[in-house]
């Protein structure tokens, strides 16, 4: 026989409350979401000036050399400036200019153990 349900809130037998209980592979997705989107704001926010000058060097490969851009090309561009690299790069294409083309290349960053990216042309 199936038991009846109870609410978590509610009191059992024993007077004891209940403790709501969640299967552990229940993963709040819009709050995982809205974390990253605090982050990749904060970003923004922090290196702001380097992400448009970089936007701004994606565009004229993406023009230039007519083919799609992504975190390697990226990279290379901030190698050449002096500038370091870090998780903010992932601020870079999430602005309107940008689309994500659906192709995938590996990362050849060292010690990314082959991360796959996404490649990214302008709108």
């Amino acid at each position: 026989m199936i038991p009846p349900f109870e609410d978590p809130g509610e009191q059992t037998g024993s007077g004891v409350k209940r403790e709501s209980q969640r299967c552990p592979e229940t993963v709040d997705m819009f709050a995982e979401l809205t974390a990253k989107q605090r982050a990749l704001d904060a970003h923004e926010d922090r290196k702001g000036s380097t992400l448009d000058a970089l936007r701004a060097a994606m565009a004229r490969i993406c023009i230039t050399e007519g083919r799609y851009v992504d975190a390697n090309d990226a990279r290379q561009v901030l190698e050449s400036w002096g500038e370091e690299t870090g998780p903010w790069m992932g601020a870079l294409f999430r602005t309107k200019g940008w689309r994500n083309t659906g192709e995938v290349v590996k990362s050849t960053a060292v010690g990314s153990h082959a991360r796959i990216l996404w490649r990214y042309d302008l709108v």
